[in-house]
Order: C-alpha cells, then structure tokens, then sequence
C-alpha cells in the first residue's frame, strides 16, 4: 500500500503538478521499499510510515466509525 509516487501518470492527473499530495515519494524510492517488501516476502507493505501510522490509527477506531469512511 504505496502513498502518493510521484509519476507522471499522477503528475498529468493534477494538472503537471502533484507537489501536494501528501506524503509524496519518487519513484525510485517507491521501487526500492516494493522491491525489499518482496525479498522478504511480506504479506503487506504500507509506505511511508506517516500513512502507516495512520492506517492504524484508524484500525484502533470502533468500527461503527469506520463504517462511516465507507458510506
């Protein structure tokens, strides 16, 4: 689960600029964490760590609020 990579697929979505997407990685750093996630052969990898720390943050939650992202 990759945040924002800055590619130029993403870039041409926002206009030729995606400088505010937050969390935003290159490409190459993106490829590098996939790469290692996969050498290790993680179930899952979540990058960077303020989206993962966000994912479960939002895990700890009751789920009736979680239920609200859904609707």
């Amino acid at each position: 689960m990759p945040g924002y990579v800055d590619t130029a697929h993403l870039r041409e979505l926002n206009g030729g600029d995606a400088r505010r997407k937050p969390f935003l990685q290159t490409e190459a750093r993106a490829v590098s964490r996939m790469v290692a996630a996969i050498a290790r052969r993680e179930a899952q990898c979540i990058f960077p760590w303020q989206l993962h720390m966000l994912i479960r943050l939002f895990n700890c939650l009751p789920r009736s609020v979680q239920s609200l992202r859904k609707k």
